[in-house]
């Protein structure tokens, strides 16, 4: 567009030149045509990605012809265009909106965090967000993860993203993430909006665990306040019957088909299960001391069954049986009976 060269960046300069090719983009108002080609370009509010999506968008889609941008309504994080459509089949023209994220498609990423205790075995734990989200103005579950915001906090990369939201989230700024699994896109709405954000798997060590503060403090200061729950593998089909977040249910169904991922098999947990309700019942006996950071595990997992109720299931209920006859707290479960049932739990499942 004449006369904007020197206030456009060089790929906004190439995103406008594609614009400036549809039919849709030429039929629009000069005002609207201005107000996308200025559209903030850089930092976090860079919207080359929307219209980079814009611009590769057919005129025709489904039996209708897009005429022209009718509306541009946009807040801090999406936009609304709405266009001018005709029905080309009987003629009738009408309107037609969809949401897009500033960033396009590829808005962010989110990921399930996993725990296990060392390089290759099998996670005996797993990481949700527990926290109040805006939209719905109420407590949920969620992943680790954010917006994409490529160029931002020494961001250059998927991966460089998904580390740097995992530290931020979890609270741990120099965080050690094993592992990372690539898990695909999924297709949030595809009726309403043209986000396909990236899916995750990422993987801890025990230790590194230990370190997730139990409230901890996201320097994000955009992030509304969240907490990291930790859960036991064996909460797993719990949690994804009780859970609404499709993130959630998409990233742990591509886990569990992955070949790159092994969780414990139903019999392995279940075996856990009985070992370890044995073991805390004092039928078995060890005199080995638990690590300090397996010990904060087991806590926390009390924990979850004092302030979560819809996690309850064998295991969790075997917790709070034996606190209660024994006359302590749930939260403070002494370190030999801890020692027992994690050792027993680590002897079944192999690790």
């Amino acid at each position: 567009m004449a006369g904007l060269e020197g206030q456009l960046t060089e790929d906004r300069q190439r995103i406008v030149g594609e614009l400036t090719r549809q039919p849709w983009f030429q039929a629009t108002t000069p005002e609207l045509q201005l107000e996308l080609a200025t559209l903030p370009q850089e930092g976090a509010a860079n919207h080359d990605g929307f219209l980079a999506d814009l611009a590769m968008r057919s005129s025709e889609i489904g039996g209708v012809r897009v005429e022209s941008l009718a509306d541009l309504p946009r807040g801090n994080f999406a936009l609304i265009p709405k266009f001018n459509v005709r029905n080309i089949q009987s003629n009738l023209p009408y309107t037609y909106e969809y949401v897009s994220w500033r960033s396009g498609p590829l808005s962010g990423a989110k990921g399930v965090v996993f725990i296990r205790p060392e390089a290759g075995a099998e996670p005996t734990h797993f990481i949700v967000l527990a926290g109040e989200k805006f939209s719905t103005g109420r407590m949920q579950n969620d992943l680790v993860g954010g917006f994409m915001d490529l160029g931002v906090e020494g961001v250059q990369s998927v991966t460089d993203r998904l580390l740097v939201e995992t530290r931020q989230e979890l609270g741990i700024d120099d965080l050690s993430v094993d592992e990372v699994v690539d898990l695909g896109t999924i297709q949030v709405d595809a009726g309403m909006t043209n986000n396909g954000p990236q899916l995750f798997a990422a993987f801890i060590s025990a230790a590194e665990a230990a370190r997730i503060p139990s409230d901890p403090i996201n320097p994000d200061v955009h992030e509304l306040k969240a907490g990291a729950v930790i859960v036991p593998i064996s909460q797993l089909a719990e949690i994804v019957r009780s859970n609404t977040d499709s993130f959630f249910s998409t990233a742990i169904l591509k886990t569990l088909v992955s070949e790159q991922v092994n969780l414990p098999t139903r019999e392995a947990l279940h075996k856990a299960l009985a070992v370890g309700a044995v073991a805390l019942r004092g039928e078995v006996e060890t005199t080995t001391e638990l690590p300090e950071d397996q010990r904060l595990i087991l806590r926390q997992q009390l924990q979850i069954a004092d302030n979560r109720r819809r996690y309850q299931d064998a295991y969790i209920r075997v917790l709070h049986e034996i606190a209660a006859e024994r006359g302590y707290e749930a939260t403070e479960l002494p370190e030999s009976e801890a020692a027992a049932l994690q050792a027993a739990r680590r002897a079944a499942l192999g690790v």
